[in-house]
This record gives C-alpha cells, structure tokens and sequence, in this order.
C-alpha cells in the first residue's frame, strides 16, 4: 500500500533515498521492509512543492483484518502520516462502519452518510425504472408506484446491493402478477437474498456451484474464467457464470477474471462453522484447493512441453499457489496427513518435481523453458526454502544432501526464511562448523521465533570451537569474524547481538571497527549499532576509514549517522573528503546536526556545493550549505559555471538558482553555457521565465542567442514553449537554419513538432542535403516523411543515401512520397555503391514501389535486371517483353540470381519456355538451391518431371569442404523430403575427414543431433557421432546431446572414454553426465573409476558435491571389489557424515575395516557426533552377522 502512495506521488527525478532502495533491494531480488518504505514516503512528501497533498482511500473496511494484519498496517502508515505531515496532507478515507475502524480515525472529522444513503438509493430505483428493463412497465398503471412502495418503503436502512438484487429479480417478470408474486415474496434482508438465490440452484449443480465460490473465496490471486471452468471440468467456461448467475458471481470483459459479485457475497459466505451447504470455512477453503492443487500436480507423471501447458491453467495456478493455500492449514484437520504425503510425493517423484518447478518459474516464452535439472533447486533445497520439516526429514531419511547448495547452502536458506526448525534439523546432521555458524549468524530471521529458541541456537553456534581465538583475562575471546557476521544481519542483528553482550562476564565480545563497518553495512543496523554504543561505547574507536564508511552510507542509513554524531561529533576525525561524503549523501538533518556540532570547522567551498547540487537527493541540503556563505562577488566563493549546470540539471533547480542569484550582485553575468543548459533541460522553463523575468529587471546579464535556439529545439519536454521563449527574448532576430533544423531532428522525442512549429515560423525554409542527412542518421523516418510530403522536389543526392545505415529504408520512402517519377539512374548508383541490394531492390518490386523498365535495366545493366526479374512472374514477363533479344542465361547468372534473391519457380518457367531460350538446368544450380533454401523454384524444379540425380547432389553437398555442418544439416532435411539417402553411411564417411581437419564446435554438434532425431540411424554411426560430440562438446553441449538422444546413445567403452578423456570440462561435470548416462543404459563404471579416481587424488582434496556425486554414481550400480575400495578409502577420507551414512547404507556388503574407521576418525569434514557411532553400530551389527552365520556353518557340519 505504501508503494502504491509513493508511485503516484514521486516526481519524474527519483529522490535519493528511493534510488537508495533500489541500489540495497533491486538488484538483489530483496523486499524491502515497512521502515524503509516509509522513509521514502516521507522524502517524497517533504520534498512536495505544492500547498496541501490531496490523499483518498475508498473503502478501509474491505481491506483485510488478517493474520498478515494488513488493515493494522494500514493504520499505521495513516497515523504516521497524519502525525508527521497533518499540515501538508489532506485525507479522505471512507468505511462502513466497524468499531476497529472508527477507533483508529475517530480523531479526524466524521461524516456519517447513512442517513444520505436513502436518497441515492431511492434515485438508483428510480433510474432503473425510467430507463432500465423495468422501464418497459411504464404504460401499465400502477406498476412502478407498486414497485417504488415496495424497494423504499423499508423498515430497514437501504442498501445499494440489496435494492440491486432485487431489481434484478423484477426484470425476469415477464407478467404483471409475476410482478405482484415478486414483491410479496420480496426479501427483507441482503442476508435472505443470498440465501434464496443460493437455494434455486439446482441439486445436481450444488457441488459444483460450491467448488466455484470456494475457488473465488480463497483464491491467491484473481482467477481467469477458464481456470474456474477447469475446477468443476465443464468444457464451457461460461457455465461458470450460468450454474452461480450474476447475482454471485461477475466476469471482467477486459481481462477475463472471474470474481464475487460483490464483497458482501464473501462475508455471507464464510462463516467460522458451516451448517448450510454453501457455508464455507477459511480452513475447509484453503484444505479443498490445496488439495486439487496437489492432485492436479501428482498427475502429470510426463515431462510436460511447453505448448501443453498453455492448456492447463489449473495447473498453472496449482504449481503457483498450492503452498500458499497449504500455509494456512493447521495440523490439527484430520485431513492434514493425507495432504502432507501428497507433498511429500511432490518432492520425491522425479518427473512430478521437475514439472511443478518448470511451471512455477516459467514464463512461458520459449526462452526461458530450457531449465536443466541441475539449474532447478534441488528438492532438499526448496523444502529448506520453503521450511517443510517433515518433507526435509524425508529426504534427509532417503539420503539426500544436507549440504546441498544451490543459490547459497541448506543451512543458509532455511536460516534466511526464518525456518529454525528446520536450520536444527540440518545441524543435527552435519554439525555446526565456523563457516555455517557465520552464514546462520549473518543472515538468520527471528523475528517469530521465541527467546527460549533464540538462546538454544546461539548455544548451539557457540558450541563451535573454531569460533574462537584465544583465552584472555579469564573470559574466552569470540571470534571477530563471528560477531561481524551478526551485526551485519539485516533481520535479527540487535535481538542477537544483545543476546551475545549479555554473555560479556564469560565471552570476551570484539567490537571492532571491522564489526562497526559490518554493522553500519547493514541497512537495518542502526539498532545494532545502538545496542553496541549503549553497552561497549568506551571500546569503539573512530577512525578516518570509519567516519567515510559513515558518510557513505547516511543516504540509506541516516540513524547510524547520526548517532555517531550525537555520542561522537565533537571528537571524529573530520577532513574534506568525510564532508564532501556527507553533503554528497546524507539527508538534510544529519547535516544539519553536523553543522551544529563541528560548523565552525566547515568552510563551504564551491565543492561541496557542487556536491549538494549534483548528488544528495534531499533537497534541504543545499539551502542549509548556501546560508552560510555571505556573498559570492566578495569573493568568499567563486561559483563556476560547471557548478551553476549541476544546479539547473536538477528538479528543484529553479529554487536553488533563486537561491544563489539572491546573493549575486546587480548585473550578475551568466555564461551563455548556462543558458543553453536551461534551454535543453527538460524541466527548464519554469527557470527559463524566472531567468528572463531578472534580465528585465536588470539582476543579471545574459545572451539568448541562435545558440540558445539550438539548445531549446533540443528539449524533449516543452520544446515549443522553449522555442518561443527564446524567439520572443532574442537579442537580435533568430533565423531559422541548417543547425537549429539538424538540432530539432536529433531530438528523439520532439523532432516532429518541433519541425513543424519551425517550418511555421518560416514558410520559405530550405531543406538542405544536411537536414535530409540528418534525419537519415538519426533513422527519424517520420520526420523524413514530413520532409517529403511538404517538399515533395526536394533533392535526394548520393551523399544522403550513404549516410542512411539503411538505405533501403530511405529509398522505399522516397519513392512513396517523393511524388516523381522512377529514377533509374540513382537506383543504378545506390546499387552500384552496395547502398542497396538486389534482394533489396526485389522487395520493392514487390510492393510496387519500382518497376522492370528501359530506364532501370539501362542503369543497372541487363544481368542484375535479369537477376530481380527472377524473384517474380510479372517483372520477368515485362523484361522479356522489352530486352528479350540481349538477354542470355548461363549457369553463372542463375547461380548469382541463387545467392542474390529469391527465385520464384514461375519467373523461372517463363524464362525457360520463352523462344529460343537456352537456360542451363544442372546438378549444380539445385546444390545451389538446395543450400540458399530456394524453395520456390525447389517445388518447380523437382516437379516439373525432369529426370534429376538427386544422390549426385546429396554427395556433392556432403562432399563440399566448404559447408558448415548446420548447411549441410539443413540441406540434407530438405533433400529427405524429395528422396531417400543414407545418411548413417554419409556420416560415417564425412565426420572422420571433419574432425581430422578442423574438429567440431558445439553448434555443429548441435546440428549433428538435430539430423539423427527421429531418424534411423545405423548403430556405428550413432556411437561414432556419440564419440565425437564426447570428445569435443562441452558441457551444456553434451548435456544437450543426452536430452535430445536419451536411450539412443550407445554405452560403449569408446563412448565412456571419450567422456572421461575430455579435457573441456572437469571431475564434477564428468560424473554428473556419468548419472545422468546411466539413466537412460547400464555400463560397469568400474574401470573409469580405478583410472581416473587416483588422478584426481593427486590433484588434491575432493569437493562435497563431488563425492555425493560419486556415491550417487555408484550406490545404484555394482562395481567392482577393487572400485569399491578405493571409493571406500577416498569417502571415508574426504566425505561428510551423510555420504559416507548413505553409501553404506546402499552398499551392504562394504567391509568396516579398521583402516576405514580410522580415516572416518581423522576426518575433518564428518560431522562425529552423527557418523561415528552409525559406523560402531553397523561394524558391530555386521560381527553379529558374521558369528551367526559362523554358528550356523559349524550346526550344519
């Protein structure tokens, strides 16, 4: 609500404090909170320049007095503005009436309206009768005396909804004793109204009728008419409207959403207990959509496309929304259980996840389809993110990763969104260590959590040992890094640093100025940052790079400055560049109380106030600055015309130039830079006039000259009124010329009016070659055109189309408006100088625009006349119609006319059956066609009947050294069209001779796998294209060949070797695509694993994600006793507690030896407390096994 205020009041020139929010918020993805946008709020009123701010808010009662307490938000945001602005701000707010709501605003002035209501309700009726359906009972005596007793005569207040409704009912008499019927059974109430309307609805239609208005209830967002359709399966979307009617339900003509009626058909409906069958319940609401929500995504067990989804828009809000609606669920309903498993379903059935997620982030354009799996969050990942316990338990259960990372960790995730419970979880998991106790420190919200809670995770983050660096006198020393990383929460920094300070008798706490800067960072700090100066104030020093640090960020985080002031103004180090810092971005009172405390130190140089001027986004900055400078001629300060630019560039440039001009002498001089500046700026006319007004007077000296005429045809504002300002003030008469028309033209978005005021201003202008060159620069046709219709013999020379990026473009507009007649000999030129081409000159055939005649063909020479007439039948009828006798046709020409434009199958056929023509038809001229996508004359070439080799062409373009893959590629699809070939045996013959050469690229590869797709393709050939692509691809490409292929890719030892031996890409990335293989075939990975484990060893230490990676690849899979091994000897050594957990749950038959346990012991990454005894346990269970099986073997002998 508060951002929906400040987007109608902002000005034009954004005030610092809300570019501010975007710089800390938007670039990050982050909301804001309340605070913030209530500081933006109040500098964009305080900035208002206007008397009184006007501000409606029409109907309080229908926003939500909610859990979320919306409407309790809304008071606030009131009383805060009343309190700060009730000399500015004029408010109307209009209510029913609620006792919440009178309270809040019971200070302000009460109009009750009730008692007004009788008369517009009564001219409601009387409208309806005199103009509406009713009005056709007019001739019936009596009628609409009958009615208007009936609708006003009431006991009870009149309400529009109600008299609505019932006028509704009286329209569908087609009797007058209907009517009569209608009026005595009339419903006293809105209530009794509803409820007989709900009560017509068919038996058949009630549950249907029920699932609609519970949809509409609850919905999180406003629902389409097809979506609603949807829910019930009608295959009619307008059914909707016909089972609930429009007395309950209404469709949006502009958008198609479907909503209640009226808010009254909500309240009758939501009850805390239902009895009646439309009676709904908030939880029994948000249960049934969830519930279809969840089933509708269960369903799709395919991977959905793109294009069938456009036809689910269930699904689309199912995907949406269907934990919103879970989130307001309580445990507590029976059907709780049930709707948790179908959750927990979601999370753990592969192709379910994968197209819920796809869904959820799309947005439908082609691009942003194509997400990798690796590229969606892990399951574990989201269920931290969204704080689903017992989904995060399952998973966990199943072996999947705590510390999962996708954007940021698990741990950090769930700390971040304030799920604690689950952040426990993990730790109980994977332990806490130094680098997750200060991602949980730095980022965790506690803003619901208890102090009970609070006090166990912080026991639990200092249960870390690495926390801390030494004992001194008798306390322990915390770690820096810790405490930085908590004062640096946005969220929950105070509330934990308290909680740390109040542990001061047993923990030594650094407050640094590392911890300081974290702190002042943070632009929720400024409690924290009260918090260490009430309590550690004799232990903060305040240095130079501090007070910068402070300077620098009092634009976003002006309490942290000026606390810093009040405890420590006096003393702070303080030089020029701390206070250009400071008037460059703190607001107008951290100056201020600046100013008080160390004023007597500042001397305001032209600097700082360039500074205020060009910089700061509170406009009381500079005043505050400029009243303490005494006069500028008595050379106390010099202010330079680059100074007075940043002045006028601003919005309140007129005020502050007021300003300093106050101080100036009589016949102040201002360069005429300064004027040109004002006579471009957008909001310059205001300061335009007051200049003008002040040279009247006499109180300055300026020039308005033709260059401040070229200057004011710039303005992209008030480009008319500027021009005449200057016209009407010059100091000698203004000429209209070639550099104001140029200036005019190059304004983006005035050019138009503005040549049309100066082309009224002078009826005799010329337009020069310069003027034309300039709109064609500046690609402004439509003042082109306007040149053109008003100066239709203006001249179009060489030098004009050479400056055109497109001179096509040009031509085509000159030779629609130009009103002449076709010149040949500058088409002839353009096309000469590559100006324009011939498929360019083809295009304008085709509109019209030139035409086949003597003139053209002399200028361009009769073979490029013949190459255009080939584009179509009725240019290539009119050249041989007038050059039929000079024209010969080689194979060189149709060869060129191939390359040049696009030739159309009839102009061709024409041109060979004329008399005595001798047109060359070959192998080659279809190559050629074949490669430039000729498919016009394609069609008539190859099925006019001629006897054609289409294999001699199929190997000449095979063949052809030359050609790219992706021509061949295409090529070869069209060729398939006309004929068979054998492509495995052309890629078996060319790919060898292609990689010996040059290799292939990724898009190559790309090209490969689009010609195999749904082709029959011999297996030699698919395992050498499988070999090549691993072998040269990277990555993405092989990960796009797997996708595109799946079962099809052979698993041969060549195929795996060349995967593995690719340098292109690293050990992670190779065995993801080894998992990703062995989805889609099996293959023993055990000889992969002893060649390439021990060099990666060498390399170094093994990552986290590469040894669940590893125990992913090999857990399904049997490899053999001595892989098994060495993977045992490097898990043991290099995995956390949960890989090595989950390969030994999924590998039964790994021995525990003593070797193992004792890596396990020695390493750093396992979290002990969960791994060790797991592993005792399970070498105790295997000894048991063992014995027992020893004690049977000795039974049995």
């Amino acid at each position: 609500m508060t951002r929906s205020i400040i987007r109608q009041l902002v000005p034009e020139e954004l005030p610092g404090s809300l570019v501010s929010l975007w710089e800390e918020h938007g670039r990050q993805n982050r909301e804001p909170d309340q605070d913030k946008f209530s500081t933006v709020l109040r500098d964009v009123i305080n900035n208002y320049t206007g008397d009184h701010l006007f501000l409606i808010f029409d109907a309080l009662d229908e926003c939500p007095d909610n859990e979320a307490h919306e409407r309790d938000l809304l008071f606030q945001v009131l009383k805060g503005l009343i309190d700060e602005h009730g000399k500015k701000i004029r408010l109307l707010a209009t209510s029913r009436y609620e006792e919440n709501i009178r309270c809040h605003l019971e200070e302000g002035l009460e109009i009750d309206l009730e008692y007004r209501m009788n008369d517009d309700v009564e001219a409601f009726v009387r409208d309806a009768l005199d103009h509406g359906k009713l009005s056709r009972w007019k001739k019936e005596k009596g009628v609409n005396e009958q009615i208007l007793a009936k609708l006003l005569d009431t006991k009870e207040p009149r309400r529009f909804r109600w008299a609505d409704l019932q006028i509704k009912r009286l329209e569908k008499c087609k009797k007058r004793d209907q009517i009569t019927e209608s009026l005595e059974t009339i419903p006293k109430t809105l209530e009794e109204t509803y409820q007989r309307i709900l009560q017509d609805i068919p038996e058949d239609e009630k549950e249907d009728a029920r699932s609609i208005l519970t949809w509409l209830s609850f919905s999180l967002e406003p629902l389409r008419l097809e979506t609603v359709a949807a829910v019930v399966g009608f295959p009619h979307p307008e059914d909707v409207v016909g089972t609930c009617t429009t007395y309950l339900v209404t469709v949006s003509p502009s958008n198609g959403t479907i909503k209640l009626a009226h808010f009254s058909v909500k309240e009758f409906l939501v009850v805390s207990e239902s009895i009646h069958w439309y009676q709904l319940t908030k939880n029994g609401g948000h249960m049934d959509i969830a519930n279809r929500a969840l089933n509708d995504l269960l369903d799709k067990t395919e991977v959905l496309t793109e294009e069938a989804v456009h036809d689910l828009p269930l699904l689309k809000y199912a995907a949406a929304h269907w934990s919103g609606h879970f989130s307001e669920l309580t445990d507590s309903d029976a059907k709780f259980r049930d709707l948790e498993k179908k959750i927990h379903r979601l999370f753990e059935e592969r192709i379910v996840y994968l197209n819920w997620r796809r869904v959820a982030r799309d947005n439908f354009q082609l691009s942003s389809w194509n997400i990798w799996d690796d590229v969606l969050e892990p399951p574990i990942y989201l269920a931290c993110e969204m704080g689903m316990q017992s989904v995060v338990e399952r998973l966990l259960s199943q072996g999947a990763n705590p510390c999962t990372e996708f954007e940021q960790s698990t741990v950090g995730v769930a700390a971040r969104n304030g799920h604690l419970t689950v952040v426990k979880l993990l730790l109980g998991n994977i332990g806490v260590s130094a680098e997750i106790a200060l991602d949980i420190a730095s980022s965790i919200d506690l803003d619901n959590v208890p102090h009970e809670e609070v006090e166990g995770l912080l026991n639990l983050l200092l249960s870390t040992k690495a926390l801390y660096d030494k004992t001194a006198n008798g306390c322990v020393l915390l770690n820096e890094d810790f405490v930085s990383a908590i004062a640096g929460n946005k969220r929950s920094g105070r509330r934990l640093m308290c909680l740390l300070l109040d542990r001061q008798d047993k923990l030594e706490v650094p407050v640094t100025e590392r911890v300081l800067q974290a702190a002042l960072r943070n632009d929720g700090g400024g409690e924290t940052m009260r918090v260490l100066l009430d309590r550690r104030r004799k232990d903060i020093q305040i240095t130079e790079d501090l007070m910068e640090s402070v300077a620098a960020v009092s634009r976003y985080n002006p309490d942290i400055s000026e606390l810093i002031l009040q405890h420590w103004g006096a003393t702070v180090p303080l030089n020029q560049k701390i206070i250009v810092g400071f008037v460059k971005d703190a607001p107008g009172k951290v100056i201020e109380l600046l100013l008080q405390i160390r004023g007597h130190e500042i001397q305001v140089t032209e600097e700082l106030l360039a500074a205020a001027a060009a910089a700061n986004g509170d406009h009381a900055v500079f005043p505050l600055l400029w009243e303490r400078v005494s006069g500028i001629e008595k050379k106390q300060i010099k202010i330079t015309w680059k100074t007075w630019l940043r002045i006028v560039r601003r919005l309140n440039g007129l005020e502050r130039m007021e300003m300093v001009l106050a101080k100036c002498d009589q016949g102040y001089f201002l360069e005429s830079e300064i004027i040109q500046e004002v006579a471009k700026d957008n909001d310059g006319l205001p300061l335009m006039r007051m200049l003008l007004d002040k040279r009247e007077a006499g109180l300055v000296v300026f020039d308005v000259s033709e260059a401040t005429m070229i200057a004011a045809a710039s303005n992209k504002k008030y480009l008319q009124q500027m021009m005449e300002l200057v016209i009407n003030n010059a100091d000698s008469e203004i000429l209209v010329n070639e550099e104001i028309l140029c200036s005019a033209i190059r304004n983006e978005y005035e050019a138009e009016s503005a040549l049309e005021y100066l082309l009224e201003l002078d009826q005799n202008l010329q337009i020069t070659e310069q003027v034309l060159a300039s709109a064609v620069v500046w690609e402004n046709y439509q003042v082109l055109e306007l040149l053109f219709n008003r100066f239709p013999d203006v001249p179009m020379t060489d030098r004009v189309f050479q400056a055109a990026r497109r001179g096509v473009e040009v031509l085509s507009l000159w030779l629609k408006r130009g009103r002449h007649v076709q010149d040949g000999q500058l088409i002839g030129r353009l096309l000469g100088q590559g100006i324009v081409s011939l498929r360019e000159l083809t295009k304008l055939l085709d509109e019209g625009l030139v035409e086949i005649d003597d003139n053209l063909v002399d200028a361009v020479g009769t073979q490029k006349a013949l190459i255009m007439a080939l584009h179509g039948y009725d240019a290539m009828e009119k050249l041989l119609g007038l050059r039929r006798n000079d024209i010969t046709v080689t194979e060189e020409v149709v060869l060129r006319a191939l390359d040049e434009v696009c030739v159309d199958g009839q102009a061709f056929k024409i041109l060979m059956d004329g008399p005595g023509s001798a047109v060359p038809v070959t192998e080659k001229i279809l190559e050629k066609a074949f490669r430039k996508d000729q498919s016009r004359l394609l069609d008539f070439l190859l099925k006019e009947g001629r006897s054609w080799n289409l294999q001699k062409v199929w190997d000449a373009i095979w063949q052809n050294d030359c050609y790219s893959l992706w021509t061949i590629e295409r090529c070869s699809n069209a060729l398939l069209k006309y004929g068979e070939f054998d492509v495995s045996q052309s890629l078996l013959e060319f790919l060898p001779l292609k990689e010996e050469n040059e290799g292939f690229s990724g898009d190559e590869l790309d090209d490969l796998v689009n010609l195999c797709v749904g082709r029959d393709i011999s297996a030699p050939a698919i395992e050498m294209i499988s070999v090549m692509s691993f072998e040269w691809g990277s990555y993405w490409t092989i990960r796009v060949f797997i996708d595109r292929l799946g079962s099809a890719v052979p698993m041969t030892e060549k195929v795996w070797d060349a995967l593995w031996l690719n340098d292109e890409f690293n050990f992670l990335q190779k065995v993801i695509i080894s998992n990703i293989l062995l989805q889609y075939g099996k293959f023993d990975v055990s000889e992969i694993l002893l060649e390439f484990l021990p060099l990666k060893e060498e390399e170094g230490v093994f990552s986290d994600e590469e040894i669940d990676e590893l125990v992913n690849l090999c857990v399904g899979q049997d490899i053999s006793a001595p892989a098994t091994e060495m993977l045992s000897e490097i898990l043991f050594e290099w995995g956390n507690a949960n890989s090595i957990m989950k390969f030994v749950k999924r590998k039964p038959t790994v021995q525990l030896t003593d070797g193992l346990i004792q890596r396990a012991e020695r390493n750093e990454r396992a979290y002990k407390k969960v791994l060790m005894p797991f592993l005792y346990s399970k070498k105790a269970a295997d000894q048991n096994i063992k014995v027992a099986v020893a004690k049977t073997e000795a039974e049995e002998d």
